[in-house]
């Protein structure tokens, strides 16, 4: 099993929990441990060309038939909280005016969701969005919710989702809310109301924090799940 990060500061805390280290020699940053038998970590960086040629590699370079793509994302909709798990049961990839939806598999999705639920987590199955850009504006958030009926938007899982064969590889995103529907992104701090825009940067970071624990307990469970053969 491969599992994808965007960032670094993303797989840290799964990093070490498993105290996993750097596969010598992969075209790419790839990390394994001895806890988690077949579990390979990688870091794709952020957005749409960094995701696509860093995935490509792995994927040739590794022969793993599951891939989970994980990470944060930013709620478009209303009733999805910091820390959230969200997993996506469509993947909808927009790139200017064009748009192409994916579905994933609805047994793999389901199986999840019922693991992480079990674990104690607050584990949503909704619709993903992957922009060019950030949507930093309740306004955007709530503007491209509407226009794709999406629950959730992040910049790098549809076109990982778009190029990769879904007959050699099972394919899972699981994602973490760390801005909710009516929160302002920090770049965004000149468009937010004064009393808002002064309290952005301490409300952001303990999200950040939040959410990347939220997300470091989901991917654990579902190493558990994948040792268990439950998918």
């Amino acid at each position: 099993m491969i599992i994808s990060f965007a960032l670094e500061n993303e797989f840290k805390g799964v990093k070490e929990f498993y105290s996993a280290e750097r596969i010598q020699g992969a075209p790419l940053k790839a990390y394994e441990t001895q806890r988690a038998d077949n579990v390979k970590f990688i870091i794709s960086g952020v957005g749409i060309k960094s995701a696509k040629d860093i995935i490509l590699k792995a994927l040739k370079y590794f022969n793993d038939d599951i891939l989970v793509i994980s990470g944060t994302c930013g709620a478009l909709k209303p009733g999805l909280n910091i820390g959230d798990i969200v997993i996506y049961k469509q993947s909808i990839m927009v790139r200017g005016e064009r748009s192409s939806r994916y579905q994933l598999d609805k047994e793999l999705v389901k199986k999840c969701a019922e693991g992480l639920k079990k674990a104690g987590l607050v584990a949503h199955i909704g619709v993903g969005l992957t922009t060019e850009k950030p949507l930093y504006s309740p306004a955007e958030k709530q503007y491209y919710g509407s226009k794709y009926n999406a629950d959730v938007v992040d910049m790098e899982s549809g076109i990982i989702f778009s190029f990769t064969n879904k007959k050699q590889r099972k394919i899972m995103i699981v994602r973490s809310v760390l801005d909710r529907v009516f929160d302002y992104l920090p770049d965004a701090d000149i468009n937010a109301p004064v009393p808002q825009a002064q309290g952005l940067g301490a409300h952001y970071y303990k999200a950040v924090e939040y959410s990347l624990d939220s997300m470091k307990k989901a991917v654990i469970e579902l190493i558990n799940l994948y040792k268990n053969n439950v998918f």
